[in-house]
């Protein structure tokens, strides 16, 4: 299979004929790799920038973490890669994936995985958000900014939002600052 590999911290990534990973675990299926988006987190990983940079390993690795993936039964999913996910082929685990919704284009799904995470986690785990609260997120006009004030409104918040470039407050989520 294609891949693009790693051989050396610091380095770039080789696009080469690479073994195909091999499921070790119950929890873990082969899937066939259709999207992957390279995040400041694997470039880090990649150079060895990043404090949870690996060793490479004799012969190389292959780069990326997650992805747009289809199951052999031929459902797409987004996913955490056990093996590295720019390839072909790849190992994710079972209970980290998610089912893709019809009408979603893979490069989105891949594109959007970091920004929901980042999003979600903010706003649920940190700030625990409620239904009913008024929330403020800055820069709401980003990229992850759009996406938090989707995902605010879903987990039920009624107001917020702001734009770096108009600093002022929205006053509701459905703004010329937010769309």
């Amino acid at each position: 299979m294609k891949a693009a590999v790693m051989y050396q911290k610091g380095e770039l990534p080789q696009y080469v004929d690479f073994q195909e990973p091999i499921a070790q675990h119950n929890n873990e299926v082969l899937v066939t790799v259709k999207a992957v988006a390279i995040k400041h987190f694997d470039k880090g990983k990649a150079t060895g920038k990043h404090y949870s940079s690996d060793v490479p390993k004799e012969g190389g690795h292959v780069i990326g973490g997650d992805g747009v993936c289809l199951l052999d039964n031929g459902t797409r999913v987004y996913g955490m890669g056990v093996s590295g996910m720019l390839a072909e082929k790849a190992v994710i685990e079972k209970d980290r994936i998610v089912k893709l919704p019809e009408g979603i284009s893979d490069a989105a799904a891949a594109a959007l995985a970091n920004a929901v995470i980042g999003a979600a986690m903010g706003l649920r785990f940190k700030a625990n958000v409620q239904a009913g609260d008024v929330v403020l997120i800055n820069g709401a006009t980003g990229f992850t900014g759009r996406v938090a004030v989707q995902i605010a409104k879903h987990y039920g918040a009624k107001k917020g939002g702001c734009d770096r470039k108009e600093p002022r407050i929205t006053t509701g989520f459905i703004s010329p600052w937010c769309r």
